[in-house]
């Protein structure tokens, strides 16, 4: 999935990439005809292939109803890494890789093109202190 899928607001289910939506909120980007991931998208992928858990899209949804949530100091590869201002207010999920990394579906960029599904280091800004485990 690395550096293949770009973001698609809405894309992304058990089985794999999908098209899109109009985006909800500014910047209004439409993937109707993008095939790819959007951030809970992809984690839903994720989830099922890795334990064969279907899971809900939407990041605040995968945090609530994670079966284990677990202090962020005791990660382990394949937990879901959570971005908000609280946890009531969740915008962002990923996947833990190890070594401090994390798979991502980023977003848009500026002219509303989907930034391919990427590995990056995990950032500090607005991460929350919990993580969910399913497998």
């Amino acid at each position: 999935m690395v550096g293949r899928y770009p973001y698609s607001w809405c894309g992304g289910n058990d089985h794999g990439p999908t098209h899109g939506t109009v985006q909800k909120q500014s910047p209004y980007c439409d993937d109707r005809n993008v095939i790819g991931f959007d951030c809970s998208g992809l984690t839903k992928y994720g989830v099922y292939q890795a334990c064969g858990k279907s899971i809900y899209h939407g990041a605040t949804t995968q945090y609530r109803q994670a079966p284990t949530v677990v202090d962020i100091g005791s990660k382990q590869p394949g937990d879901l890494i959570f971005y908000g201002n609280s946890l009531n207010d969740i915008h962002h999920v990923t996947v833990y890789a190890g070594g401090n990394n994390m798979i991502e579906a980023p977003g848009h960029d500026s002219h509303c093109n989907g930034i391919k599904v990427r590995e990056t280091a995990i950032r500090s800004t607005n991460l929350l202190s919990k993580v969910a485990r399913y497998c």
